[in-house]
């Protein structure tokens, strides 16, 4: 028998039920209400309890806010590898806008499929933002913290960096950096312009914020 540390390891929900959240709950709420005077929009993740209880499995949600308002939710319809055990993919491309940009969100795993990107360019959306957390494999105490990196963003490059070229909409990627109780993440910030350029990137695998302007 497996004993789980308290609050999930590998963001597994059902060890820890308590971080499954409604999209109409306290949390969410309180997130929303940080956009609340401001002009920025934000893009944040949870999972998100199916509502179904006891059937379905959660999904893994990025929300949209702006100025006080929940815009929309993206479901990741990428659920792959071991993830399909503990979630439920999404099917649905929904189009956010804010100050004049209509955008779709794609989560991690959905950098892998040229499709996502296909779908929110023939829906009219003018860009995708991506947030990605992929944990990589191999043991803490001897992580290669380069070629993890090297790794990913050889895999926005070939994956978003071809879709953007492609459908002709700009795309920019927001990477989880840094090291959980039992995960390490490779960062990586990327805009890549509606021609594939790699027009702005953070400089390593450390947390940073990168001030990019779509063109």
């Amino acid at each position: 028998m497996t004993t789980w540390p308290p609050c999930a390891t590998r963001t597994v929900p059902q060890h820890c039920p308590e971080a499954v959240l409604a999209l109409n709950g306290p949390e969410v709420a309180a997130v929303v209400a940080l956009t609340r005077g401001h002009d920025a929009a934000l893009v944040a993740g949870l999972i998100e309890e199916s509502g179904v209880s006891g059937v379905a499995k959660p999904y893994i949600t990025q929300i949209v806010a702006a100025r006080g308002a929940l815009l929309g939710a993206y479901r990741k319809v990428s659920i792959e590898d071991e993830e399909i055990a503990w979630f439920t993919p999404g099917d649905a491309f929904p189009l956010f806008a804010h100050a004049g940009l209509v955008f779709g969100v794609a989560i991690c795993a959905d950098v892998g499929h040229r499709e996502v990107f296909a779908e929110y360019a023939r829906r009219g959306a003018r860009a995708v933002l991506v947030a990605a957390a992929p944990g990589l494999y191999g043991e803490q105490a001897t992580r290669n913290w380069r070629s993890g990196f090297d790794w990913w963003r050889g895999e926005c490059l070939k994956g978003p960096g071809s879709y953007a070229a492609e459908l002709g909409i700009p795309i920019a990627i927001a990477t989880q950096a840094g090291r959980t109780r039992d995960e390490d993440f490779p960062g990586g910030g990327y805009l890549f312009g509606p021609d594939g350029r790699l027009l702005a990137e953070t400089p390593d695998w450390s947390e940073g914020v990168l001030d990019v302007q779509l063109p």
